[in-house]
């Protein structure tokens, strides 16, 4: 498996599908979002992105990993922003 990183993986396949499915970046797109209480030492983390509804009100989380990262650690990974932002 070709190993791409994760600012790439973003690059190359979010950005362009989020793009593609009409998102727009300067409205609707949050990008490396704040997180806080997270069970970590810091308690901070960082959502890779924050889709918004026309309301303003988050309606989804996407968390990127680089293409050889199991795709179950991103979903972990986004339950547990999402449980924190809720």
């Amino acid at each position: 498996m070709n190993k791409i990183p994760e600012w790439r993986t973003r690059q190359l396949y979010i950005d362009f599908m989020l793009k593609e499915a009409g998102w727009d970046f300067d409205t609707n797109v949050e990008e490396e979002c704040p997180v806080h209480y997270i069970p970590t030492e810091s308690q901070v983390g960082f959502v890779d992105y924050i889709l918004r509804g026309r309301t303003g009100k988050i309606i989804a989380v996407i968390e990127a990993k680089k293409t050889s990262v199991d795709p179950r650690v991103g979903r972990n990974q986004a339950k547990l922003y999402v449980d924190c932002i809720e």
